[in-house]
């Protein structure tokens, strides 16, 4: 085929489409702005304790030079304190202005998009949210599937799988810490009662998290460091 498909944004969505045209036969072009990380991640080694420790200045590699990546109570600009090495994330460019009346919109011209700052969750849809499509879940899963088989998302099947439908391809759940092991097994003990006298269910959360090694990124080592940038790049990014 000699036709090109011509993709704007390298975000989640753009580089998954992309993706698959290539695996298709598709020519594809993708064109963003694509502002990186300005630096190599420092220490890589080291978890988050150590790099407390090992750090000249760890006061500005975490909070910023101006401690910018603060939000105090009253702060009127957004709603989340980032740390330095994500502002690259957020920095929009000259001329572009945008105008919003009732909601806050966010824009990322970084390559890969907003995704370089979240990366969390990740739940299908289900077929009463996709009541009004003229699909429902069963004809999305096979997709759901094989972008986990990409990316490498971290879950199990529990009770909160009557709301997020379960896919193939998920790796085995992340360990929890003590808070959530005591809350987990709290809901277990007493899950008839939460269950049916008040609508309750809890479960795990699916991340896109490497549990065990994919490609070349490494399963999460659990080195506290997530918010400034995943050293195995266990986290997943566009």
């Amino acid at each position: 085929m000699t036709e090109r498909i011509v993709i704007v944004g390298s975000g989640a969505s753009g580089v998954h489409f992309a993706w698959t045209a290539l695996q298709k036969g598709r020519r594809v072009l993708m064109i963003d702005v694509g502002r990186r990380r300005s630096s190599e991640l420092v220490r890589p080694g080291d978890d988050f304790q150590a790099l407390k420790r090992n750090l000249e200045d760890p006061v500005k590699h975490f909070l910023g030079e101006n401690h910018e990546a603060l939000i105090l109570p009253g702060h009127d600009g957004e709603y989340y304190g980032f740390p330095p090495e994500k502002s690259y994330v957020f920095e929009l460019v000259a001329p572009f202005r945008f105008q919003s009346q009732g909601f806050s919109p966010l824009f990322s011209f970084a390559a890969g998009g907003l995704a370089e700052a979240w990366t969390g969750g990740c739940y299908p849809f289900n077929d009463a949210e996709l009541a009004e499509f003229p699909f429902g879940y069963k004809r999305l899963a096979p997709y759901y599937a094989e972008v986990a088989r990409r990316i490498g998302i971290s879950g199990e099947a529990d009770d909160l799988a009557r709301f997020y439908p379960v896919h193939d391809h998920l790796q085995e759940a992340l360990t929890l810490d003590e808070h959530s092991t005591r809350l987990l097994e709290t809901y277990r003990r007493h899950r008839g009662t939460l269950n049916h006298s008040f609508g309750c269910y809890v479960g795990r959360s699916r991340v896109a998290t490497l549990s065990r090694d994919l490609d070349e990124r490494k399963a999460c080592s659990y080195t506290g460091r997530c918010l400034w940038g995943c050293p195995g790049l266990s986290l997943y990014t566009p």
